[in-house]
């Protein structure tokens, strides 16, 4: 089990905008906050992957599922490539 990182896919998106931040700043702020032993450019895919769920979230309420689903594609890659100490 993973004690390092949060659940990405159980957050609501009030909850991944709190995580990743709403601009550059902020989301270097979220990726220093992380634990130390995630690497940085392991950080910084989880904050990536909560700006993609984001934005599938907000594709599927305007109506846009296929644009939603190219997003939830990014997110299974971007999860496929996270080490396993922070998969969820």
């Amino acid at each position: 089990m993973n004690t390092t990182a949060p659940n990405l896919d159980a957050m609501t998106r009030k909850e991944l905008q709190a995580f990743a931040g709403t601009n550059a700043k902020e989301a270097d702020e979220a990726i220093n906050a992380l634990p130390e032993p995630i690497r940085p450019e392991v950080r910084r895919r989880l904050v990536n992957y909560a700006y993609s769920r984001m934005a599938a979230i907000d594709c599927r309420l305007d109506g846009g599922i296929s644009a939603a689903l190219a997003y939830e594609a990014r997110c299974d890659r971007a999860y496929d490539l996270l080490p396993d100490s922070v998969k969820w």
